[in-house]
Formats: C-alpha cells, structure tokens, sequence
C-alpha cells in the first residue's frame, strides 16, 4: 500500500513535470497550426493545436499521458479513415 502511495506520487510528479514541458498552444487558424483529435477506447474524446513545423509526437505522447493519465508506454496510436 506505502509502495503503491509512492508510484502514484511520482507519477503525478511526472504528469505535473510533462504538463509544463508541453510546447504552449498555438492559436487557431494560424499559419502552420495542426490540430489533433483523439478518441480513446472509453469514449473520451480530446483536441489539441501543435505547431506542425515544432511538435514531436514525444510531444503528442506526453499531452495524452499528462492529461489523460494514461502512461505512454500503454498508447497505441491510429488513423481514423
């Protein structure tokens, strides 16, 4: 239980850290603006704007990790057509 008490504060340390090193959201319409939709399996949904000439998919991956709580390690991206 302790030990269970410790994983979950790292993590939301983690989240916390990840949240602030995520690129600040650019404008909508903007020049070179990309907007990712996600749909998760739960039925959440998510939106967000990256700048397309800047944004990894680390970035991608640590914005659904901090907030959606799921760990990177367990995503698995997909189109949708």
């Amino acid at each position: 239980e302790e030990e269970e008490a410790r994983r979950r504060e790292a993590m939301e340390r983690r989240r916390a850290e990840l949240l602030d090193s995520l690129p600040d959201e650019p404008e909508a319409g903007g020049a070179g603006t990309i907007t990712i939709a996600l749909r998760f399996a739960d039925g959440r949904t998510g939106r967000r704007r990256f700048d397309a000439d800047d944004a990894t998919m680390g970035d991608v991956f640590n914005w659904v990790d901090a907030v959606f709580e799921m760990e990177r390690e367990r995503i698995e991206l997909s189109t949708m057509t």
